[in-house]
């Protein structure tokens, strides 16, 4: 029933099998799914790293679902990745508008406790509405006063790099096949209930592949402690805060 729907995720199968009783492991589980996926060809790539509080990585993601009348619909989640810990932030919205872009970065640094030093993004028109005769960023100035404001740099891909930012990336398609594949809601409010726990019960507690450690563990780090209570209304306590 699940590979008809196309649900090949290792992890999310073995979680749901253990609730129905199985007990065998996640190897046999690997193996039984290998002649249902497509082989996979690897890519050289050169990988970054950064210190604590220094960047994170924000996208979009686009999402389908279908309603009970069996109409498809699209819904935008909001991506936040802190680099150095891969810990992630998600949040469904209906519009992805610089109004919708700002509320998320906001929500996104309470959960963390903190703001990034800068934020790594592609060419959104949330974030650069063009470029100038001399190849220059022409930023979107709503956005652009909030991140002065709130004391996070504005760091761009070079355009048709996209893959520059590719934490986000991954966790984009990690959070597409690990929680979307099952997810189960009633309405955005219930969306992001359960998509905050499962960040916190799944994402936040994994073994990352890369760091070999616990995103939960290595995203904790701050050498700034940073209240939630210090966001004021006006955004206004620059550079006041560090995340992991």
């Amino acid at each position: 029933m699940r590979l008809a729907e196309g649900v090949l995720n290792c992890n999310v199968l073995l979680r749901e099998m253990r609730t129905l009783g199985y007990r065998g492991g996640k190897t046999i589980l690997k193996d039984y799914l290998k002649p249902f996926r497509s082989p996979r060809q690897p890519k050289a790539t050169l990988r970054f790293e950064t210190r604590p509080g220094e960047c994170a990585q924000v996208d979009f993601g686009l999402f389908r679902y279908q309603t009970r009348e069996g109409h498809t619909r699209l819904i935008w989640a909001f991506v936040m990745v802190l680099s150095w810990s891969r810990a992630i932030y998600v949040e469904f919205i209906r519009r992805a508008d610089v109004g919708s872009f700002i509320r998320c970065h906001v929500n996104a640094f309470r959960h963390f406790g903190g703001v990034p030093l800068r934020c790594l993004y592609d060419n959104a028109k949330v974030v650069v509405v063009g470029r100038d005769a001399g190849g220059r960023p022409v930023f979107n100035t709503r956005f652009l006063d909030f991140s002065l404001r709130v004391g996070s740099d504005i760091t761009l891909c070079r355009p048709r790099r996209a893959q520059t930012k590719g934490r986000v990336e991954r966790a984009i398609k990690y959070i597409r096949d690990n929680f979307w594949s099952t997810a189960r809601f009633t309405d955005l409010d219930d969306l992001n209930r359960k998509a905050l726990e499962w960040v916190a019960s799944v994402a936040d507690v994994r073994l990352h592949g890369t760091t070999n450690l616990l995103s939960e563990l290595r995203g904790w780090v701050n050498s700034k402690p940073a209240p939630v209570g210090q966001f004021s209304a006006g955004l206004d306590n620059r550079n006041s805060m560090a995340l992991p």
